[in-house]
């Protein structure tokens, strides 16, 4: 039986390792960079509110309250595109150093919000926050409360609007802007109306 050199099982040795390395690496689910890592970057916005990490869109809720400032957006946390979108939650006693509070929104699994917490407002009703925005597939109009810290949300498993007024049909039925005046409560809507007069696919 031929003896194998010290050097061969050596050799082999730093070869299986190096391939369990590589099998790991591809293995590996895609990881975002850490948040330090990314306040850290001399390129990044120092100025203007950033998300901490994945992406970031539309603003939705800008609040003040209690000598605070509140500002929720449409964040991504898995990645930096679009997907899976919750409503991220900082504040600012001046609107340019901010503080990253926890997520505000998630998307509930079996909920009307499911696919995604779309864009929305804040109103504040006494000691109450609550928050008007959108769940998609279908479009529906949901709402979340919350006290004036507006950490802690609730989210409703009933939507308050269901589905656009009777005989207007209508695409993308989303974004709620809600507010009050002498008359009452009012919300406003936007949608791409089929049978538009301004004409085909156009918005108003």
């Amino acid at each position: 039986m031929k003896q194998a050199s010290r050097r061969v099982v050596l050799g082999s040795g730093v070869a299986l390792l190096a391939l369990s390395q590589i099998r790991r690496s591809v293995a590996r689910p895609y990881r975002l960079p850490s948040a330090a890592a990314m306040a850290a970057d001399q390129l990044r916005p120092q100025y203007h509110l950033i998300a901490p990490y994945g992406w970031m869109n539309d603003p939705c809720g800008p609040v003040w309250v209690n000598g605070r400032y509140h500002m929720f957006y449409q964040w991504g946390p898995d990645k930096a595109a679009f997907g899976n979108i919750h409503w991220g939650h900082a504040t600012s006693t001046d609107l340019v150093h901010w503080h990253h509070e926890p997520v505000a929104l998630s998307p509930v699994p079996g909920g009307p919000d499911s696919l995604g917490v779309f864009s929305g407002c804040v109103v504040i009703v006494g000691d109450r926050a609550i928050a008007f925005y959108t769940g998609i597939e279908p479009s529906v109009q949901c709402t979340a409360t919350s006290d004036l810290q507006m950490v802690h949300w609730e989210q409703n498993p009933v939507p308050v609007v269901s589905e656009p007024p009777p005989g207007l049909e209508v695409d993308g039925f989303r974004d709620p802007l809600v507010w009050k005046d002498q008359e009452g409560w009012h919300m406003l809507l936007g949608a791409n109306v089929r049978q538009s007069p301004l004409g085909p696919g156009e918005w108003f």
